[in-house]
């Protein structure tokens, strides 16, 4: 049986409140959600996927230029990700201008980042909705928490991940296009299963959640994670109690390996990627 569109489910609008977890695996959730909400689950397909199949430019730039392709009115997106700003952040999404698409864009990002954890508290999310309950009280709501995306709040800023968010002409921002470049001229003209040997040797610099693995056990990454997803299903209770007669949705924008297949993170075009929760609150 095929998974239904996330995408024409939020294009549908049967909505006010859309919360996206970053990175939340659709088992995962599962598990645990009964502990913080009621409501119906199912799994549904998310459009995460690009073109480049050696290196992802990364999943939640490819998520909201590939579903947000048309104006949404009357929504506001609070954002604790710089990739939905309304400051002129340079993300390298060409096809995707928040601004073009939103009515407002609440910049949690911007002022509840943590340096010492190097990302937005799931907490600051809260305050973020605050606002926009106050100044747009007539308006639908996107969500965005970072968790159960890494870094993992439980290592407390030991484990800082490189956000993506690297300038072009940097170091990082040049190899990275490299990468990008090779990968779409290698797919073009190599048989399938050679260019995913290519592909795993090309990307087999060890990711942040990979060396965390190693240095404490996949079960204790994975312990991490869940964790991650707690701190902001903690948070999302509060927001549901702030709404009450509103229709809420929980989804999230793509999945995570966590050492399935040897695979770590989510820069990979694997079908298991897009799979992932939407959870009407009741």
């Amino acid at each position: 049986m095929s998974l239904k569109s996330q995408k024409r489910l939020i294009h549908e609008r049967d909505w006010h409140v859309l919360i996206v977890l970053d990175a939340c695996r659709y088992d995962y959730f599962e598990e645990i959600y009964q502990e913080y909400l009621s409501g119906k689950l199912r799994k549904v397909r998310s459009q995460c996927f690009d073109d480049s199949f050696l290196y992802s430019e990364g999943r939640t730039k490819t998520w909201l230029r590939n579903t947000f392709d048309k104006k949404m009115g009357g929504v506001v997106y609070v954002s604790g990700t710089p990739h939905v700003n309304s400051v002129e952040v340079n993300t390298e999404n060409e096809d995707f201008v928040a601004t073009d698409v939103f009515s407002d864009i609440i910049d949690v990002w911007d002022w509840g980042w943590a340096e010492e954890l190097g990302t937005t508290p799931p907490e600051k999310i809260v305050e973020g909705v605050n606002i926009a309950k106050e100044k747009y009280s007539e308006k639908d709501l996107i969500i965005h928490f970072v968790q159960p995306h890494g870094p993992y709040l439980a290592l407390g800023g030991k484990e800082i991940e490189v956000s993506g968010m690297v300038s072009s002409s940097s170091e990082l921002g040049i190899l990275d296009r490299g990468r990008k470049m090779a990968g779409r001229i290698l797919q073009s003209f190599l048989p399938g299963e050679i260019f995913k040997e290519l592909r795993n040797f090309f990307s087999s610099i060890d990711k942040p959640a990979e060396k965390i693995a190693k240095e404490y056990g996949k079960g204790e990454l994975r312990n991490f994670y869940t964790k991650n997803l707690r701190s902001a299903l903690v948070e999302v209770e509060k927001i549901v109690r702030l709404f009450p007669d509103k229709s809420i949705v929980i989804t999230s924008d793509h999945g995570e390996f966590l050492g399935e297949k040897g695979l770590y993170g989510h820069n990979w075009n694997e079908e298991f990627l897009t799979e992932v929760p939407w959870f009407e609150v009741s």
